[in-house]
């Protein structure tokens, strides 16, 4: 929970809910001169920072590892004490926090946290407690799977791919139409 006082004091909160026991409520720290949209350029910033490093067929290697151990430090270390035994996450990200990549947050020990822990997201609470409450009655789907890709995340990627041969152009040109606008960061 992000939130900035009428005074521009900003607070972020975040919690814990376990299968058993009360919710834990951690006050996050903040840096109290950085607004909080200050805050979100430089979520985003880090985002863009992973991208333009190119984790990908088209760049280098410039993973910005100060800033990942700084945001683990600001997200996740203060909770880590309600976690003993957890392996998977549900996060239920903060408006500004839907967009960083918390599997990309390094810890006190050089770790991912996408290798301490399996992280999925939700919008919010109510609908991932909907999303089970669904799911409970139906046939169960494999709890497993490989999913693999490679999103073009700047302009360079998208002269660089050129559709299977199988498509049809008009595909093809739908495709390409929906790639260009992912990298406008057209929602």
């Amino acid at each position: 929970v992000d939130q900035e006082l009428p005074a521009g004091t900003p607070r972020a909160y975040g919690y814990v809910i376990r299968s058993t026991g009360s919710v834990r409520w951690v006050r996050l720290p903040v840096d109290s001169g950085e607004r909080l949209y200050t805050r979100a350029q430089r979520y985003a910033a880090f985002r863009d920072a992973i991208v333009d490093a190119g984790y990908s067929a088209f760049g280098g290697n410039d993973f910005p590892a100060d800033e990942a151990r700084r945001l683990w430090k600001e997200r996740f270390a203060p909770l880590v004490r309600h976690l003993d035994g957890v392996r998977t996450l549900v996060v239920i990200p903060s408006s500004m926090m839907g967009s960083l990549p918390l599997d990309a947050l390094v810890d006190e020990k050089g770790r991912f946290a996408g290798e301490r822990f399996a992280i999925r997201q939700a919008p919010s609470a109510a609908i991932y407690t909907w999303l089970c409450e669904q799911s409970r009655g139906s046939e169960r789907a494999p709890r497993s799977g490989l999913l693999v890709g490679d999103p073009p995340f700047r302009e360079e990627h998208l002269v660089a791919w050129t559709p299977p041969a199988m498509e049809t152009a008009s595909s093809a040109r739908t495709d390409a139409s929906t790639l260009r606008g992912a990298v406008r960061r057209d929602p």
